[in-house]
């Protein structure tokens, strides 16, 4: 199915995000309804319950990316599910929650085992190329956006979150204090188990998160971050997929840290 699925919206989310005509064309769409759940299921995406007009998956040599399950809450529209991926073999488990419309979901070329709530419209979720999971949540709301960078490192019993899902409120002013908030985090960021990355904070280039922090605000690359909250204990470090690295991997490591959020 051809890229004319798309509405206008989805058309400049996929520009945004980089896309040439003729990777565009290098993509198989798919509109999610009932004519569609065979096609789906060829590519191993799965979809349950109500849901509304418009929504479509994008589709590039994703046969054995592993699994995509979509649980429409309620008759969302205009949802974009883009899974970006050559034709190595992949073990993902994916599962996205959609209450609201116009969210887009974006993986490319990595290796996941998570679960993501988008709640409300215009939210997005996006993971950069060769970032591994072994186990994540996230929840997204409110129009802001969870960004996860390339060649990252996540460990299990992360969550991420943009915002609260409950409003905590001004009783003289009646203003809420809880806005959501978007996440970012930068390529090569090592992030370990049972961290929770809250709402407004970014991790930089080459940082390192120990097990159990609580991430609370921006911080800038190639920190070594510790505690509730995370503080940074080091900089100028970074971190390897080796446990003993050559000076090659090294320094390939080095320059996977480069960039800052």
């Amino acid at each position: 199915m051809s890229i004319a699925l798309l509405n206008e919206r989805q058309n400049t989310l996929l520009a945004d995000e980089g896309f040439s005509e003729d990777q565009l064309n290098e993509f198989q769409f798919i509109k999610i309804c009932a004519d569609g759940l065979p096609e789906l299921a060829k590519h191993h995406v799965f979809v349950s319950n109500t849901f509304g007009e418009g929504n479509v998956v994008a589709v590039r040599g994703a046969s054995q990316f592993g699994q995509l399950e979509l649980e429409f809450r309620t008759a969302s529209t205009g949802g974009l599910f883009v899974l970006d991926f050559d034709a190595n073999r992949y073990h993902c488990k994916i599962k996205v929650r959609i209450n609201g419309n116009d969210n887009l979901f974006l993986v490319d070329n990595a290796w996941l085992s998570i679960m993501a709530e988008m709640t409300g419209s215009g939210n997005k979720l996006r993971i950069g190329k060769n970032t591994s999971c072994g186990g994540a949540t996230f929840w997204i709301e409110g129009g802001t956006s969870i960004d996860i960078g390339k060649d990252c490192m996540l460990a299990w019993g992360i969550m991420m979150r943009s915002g609260d899902a409950h409003a905590i409120f001004d009783i003289g002013s009646m203003e809420k204090l809880n806005q959501p908030e978007s996440v970012v985090i930068d390529d090569h960021v090592w992030i370990g188990h049972d961290v929770f990355v809250q709402k407004g904070a970014a991790i930089g280039s080459g940082s390192v998160v120990a097990s159990g922090s609580i991430v609370t605000r921006k911080h800038g690359k190639r920190e070594l971050l510790v505690g509730a909250p995370a503080k940074c204990i080091r900089q100028n470090v970074t971190w390897t997929r080796q446990a003993n690295p050559t000076l090659d991997q090294k320094l390939f490591a080095i320059s996977h840290s480069e960039n800052a959020v």
